[in-house]
């Protein structure tokens, strides 16, 4: 799949009120596999990401309700021994809380609270993200280096997904405080507001395509928003799976993860 980095427009776009999650009604079936776009209305719209907001009342959303919760609700059963022999290992490395949780913005730019195992020493934890995690970080755990590198302290925003905050597959969340040549993300870029179109996502396109890890210069973050765009384009309940299997092939354990 080629991306288009092409720098778009879009000084006069708004946000919309998105509402992917509601509003289902029985049409739901013909629409869970794939998705057809209307013709371009609005700035939003211009970048093919009118999809959520006119699929109102049709079964895309209940469609990716479901699989976020019933997916979901197996993963947590499943991750239960691992969540607490996780739980155990972070509380003998060192002290301070086992969870770590952070302000991050979804849906329509609402705030919440991400879920996360702790990986770095309580008194060097950066709640404001103001300092970016880099490879060797000596702010992380012995443990904490492992979960990382396998991505399994993220395990626990499998909570924000049964919370309604997070899809298991959407583009990732970061942190409020977040810079990129020492600019916020959405001054760096006049597209990442895009990005709220949707709920943020445990994994994401952009992610298994290794657009991942620090951000350092505002061609990482073209790239992710490149990314993060075409999965809103061209989602269905099919490309989540493709994305959910291609994270357990390729993510589990990736040289962009420190």
């Amino acid at each position: 799949m080629k991306i288009n980095h092409a720098r778009h427009s879009n000084e006069n776009a708004t946000m919309q009120p998105a509402t992917f999650g509601r509003g289902d009604d029985p049409s739901w079936a013909g629409h869970c596999l794939s998705v057809a776009f209307p013709p371009p209305e609005n700035p939003i719209e211009s970048h093919g990401l009118g999809v959520f907001s006119k699929k109102t009342g049709s079964g895309s959303s209940f469609c990716k309700r479901a699989m976020d919760y019933g997916l979901g609700s197996l993963a947590i059963v499943l991750a239960s021994p691992a969540l607490l022999a996780i739980s155990i290992a972070i509380k003998l490395d060192s002290p301070g809380p086992v969870f770590f949780r952070q302000p991050r913005r979804g849906l329509n730019n609402r705030s919440f609270m991400v879920f996360k195992f702790r990986s770095m020493y309580k008194h060097l934890s950066d709640i404001d993200a103001n300092r970016q995690t880099s490879r060797n970080d000596p702010r992380v755990t012995r443990v904490g280096r492992w979960l990382r590198r396998l991505s399994l302290d993220e395990l626990p925003q499998l909570f924000n997904v049964m919370r309604g905050e997070m899809s298991l597959v959407g583009p990732r969340p970061h942190a409020p405080h977040t810079r990129v040549e020492g600019q916020l993300l959405d001054a760096a870029s006049s597209d990442y507001m895009l990005r709220y179109s949707v709920k943020p996502g445990i994994t994401g396109w952009a992610q298994v395509n290794g657009a991942r890890g620090e951000l350092v210069r505002r061609e990482d973050l073209r790239k992710r928003i490149d990314y993060d765009l075409e999965y809103i384009r061209q989602w269905s309940v099919v490309f989540d799976l493709k994305i959910m299997v291609l994270t357990a092939t390729r993510e589990i354990i990736s040289k962009n993860a420190f």
